[in-house]
């Protein structure tokens, strides 16, 4: 990825090769992410798919309040994990905002769209309104359950052909969930 200035948000783009090569295969018009935080990933695809003349855009589904490893302190302050990413102020994370400036900061504020719920209630919402992604990245919740149902919900979505890729398999709960899902079809 090309050296960047950093926008005003701090964040830059998920330097992923796999995140790039995503959108190098499946060529999506329609990107869901279930779980956007701070925008990294959403940015990543959204400047692969110019660089490649595509015309994507993505629908970014999050709560913006956090994960039980922000609040209850479980990674150093500075890191992608700390509470201190919340940006708390009157007991309300103020994420979405570095969210938005980290999209706005980029240029893609027309790409992008948002649902602010839970994968659960953001699904059903989307399907009604008969959002087909070629591409569903699952990066929301990491215990068992959560990713189990991520991926249930993900399939429902997905246009026939497409792709539903995600994040951190390193983590147990996430890798656990992954091959449950597999075994079961």
């Amino acid at each position: 990825m090309p050296a960047q200035s950093v926008p005003e948000s701090g964040i830059m783009p998920r330097d992923s090769a796999a995140l790039r090569d995503l959108i190098a295969v499946v060529r999506p018009r329609v990107i869901v992410e279930f779980g956007s935080w701070e925008g990294r990933s959403a940015i990543t695809f959204l400047l692969e798919a110019r660089s490649l003349g595509l015309e994507s855009r993505i629908v970014c589904v999050d709560t913006w309040l956090g994960s039980a490893e922000h609040w209850q302190s479980l990674f150093p302050d500075g890191t992608e994990w700390s509470f201190e990413r919340l940006k708390v102020r009157n007991g309300e994370p103020q994420v979405l905002e570095t969210f938005w400036q980290t999209i706005q900061s980029y240029g893609f504020i027309i790409e992008t769209s948002i649902v602010r719920a839970s994968t659960g209630h953001a699904a059903p919402f989307l399907k009604q309104s008969g959002i087909k992604p070629e591409l569903v990245y699952v990066d929301a919740d990491h215990s068992f359950w959560a990713v189990l149902e991520d991926l249930r919900l993900a399939r429902s979505l997905i246009r026939d052909g497409g792709v539903v890729a995600g994040d951190d398999f390193g983590w147990t709960q996430v890798h656990l969930a992954i091959a449950w899902s597999a075994l079961r079809g």
